[in-house]
């Protein structure tokens, strides 16, 4: 998956252009206390075709660092935590 090489401090969020789900999740995530000190990435998943394989209509999805889902459809604040 070409998504950059892990940080421990970034978030990545996967969606696609206007969709409605995915911007949802983005302000949920960004209104949890426990985001302040992490850095979002977003990532279009049609833009990369492993990324459209993997994940395709499952969007959006929530990627900790190592690339591992945390949550997706709709933010899940326990998951993230």
């Amino acid at each position: 998956m070409a998504v950059g090489q892990p940080a421990e401090n970034c978030i990545r969020l996967l969606g696609r252009a206007e969709c409605e789900l995915c911007e949802l999740m983005e302000i949920a995530l960004i209104s949890h206390e426990q985001f302040r000190d992490l850095r979002l990435e977003h990532l279009d998943v049609d833009s990369d075709k492993d990324l459209l394989r993997r994940f395709g209509l499952r969007v959006p999805v929530l990627l900790d660092c190592w690339n591992d889902v945390i949550c997706e459809g709709q933010f899940d604040a326990p998951a993230f935590e």
